[in-house]
């Protein structure tokens, strides 16, 4: 009797150190699997990029790699270079050699925006390998701001641009240009109301994200909730239009409130 409960311990040791020694080989296989999938090249100024502080980057519709740097703008064609800076001289080069944003909306236009000194945007006309700038500025009748972080086209092909002062909705073609300030306290040097992200969720409500919060807004109705705090919203709101949803995280408080109230 003794000796068949041994044997059966030494069975039982014998099968956890085997299903042990196989879990290590597999954990050892997946590593080694992941270490070869994971092999980064590099492309650096010693290539022929511009500046190796890189802060945007975009592949377009014709599969051209744009890349933003805080020296100017390269297009890659998978074997070099193609530099566009800002020339004092030049009104059809850049308005700024740091670019910040980079956006291709549905006529394939892209759009170049800096963030940073005077900033500014343009789009790049492909035809005549030149940027058509847009003005910028209070008193412009273009942009209510010169520094640009965010850039968006929502579904019915409206194209929003966050600037320093807010938010603006763009035309370029019938030449419109509506200014939606977001309101929002003043502490310090920055404006508030200065636009670092935007998104567009199923619903076709814009997210906006600012240094005091995360903001809701309504193109039909040019609603805004939000404020210092997060708003709670269901995750399948805010979800991609792909269908993919986000879980929803814990620690959310309280629902959206006005950007103007205080409590």
């Amino acid at each position: 009797m003794r000796r068949s409960w041994i044997l059966g311990t030494i069975e039982a040791v014998a099968r956890r150190t085997l299903v042990a020694l196989l879990v290590l080989l597999g954990a050892g296989a997946f590593a080694e699997a992941a270490g070869e999938r994971v092999r980064f090249g590099h492309l650096t100024a010693d290539q022929g990029l511009s500046h190796n502080w890189v802060r945007a980057i975009l592949r377009d519709s014709r599969g051209f790699l744009w890349v933003g740097t805080q020296d100017g703008l390269n297009r890659y064609d998978g074997r070099g270079f193609t530099v566009y800076r800002h020339v004092p001289s030049d009104p059809h080069s850049l308005p700024s050699s740091l670019v910040t944003v980079l956006y291709e909306d549905s006529r394939k236009r892209l759009w170049i925006g800096s963030g940073w000194g005077e900033g500014g945007v343009a789009w790049y006309d492909r035809e005549h390998d030149q940027f058509v700038r847009i003005p910028t500025g209070l008193g412009s009748g273009g942009l209510s701001g010169n520094r640009v972080y965010a850039i968006l086209e929502d579904r019915t092909k409206r194209l929003w641009i966050g600037t320093e002062y807010g938010l603006d909705r763009v035309d370029v073609e019938a030449a419109v240009y509506e200014h939606h300030p977001l309101d929002l306290p003043h502490e310090g040097e920055e404006p508030e109301s200065v636009v670092y992200a935007l998104y567009e969720d199923r619903r076709g409500k814009l997210w906006v994200g600012t240094r005091s919060g995360l903001l809701s807004f309504d193109p039909e109705t040019e609603g805004r909730s939000g404020g210092p705090a997060a708003p709670a919203t269901p995750a399948d709101q805010i979800a991609p239009r792909c269908g993919t949803s986000w879980p929803p995280t814990a620690g959310r408080s309280g629902s959206p409130r006005s950007a103007g109230d205080s409590t």
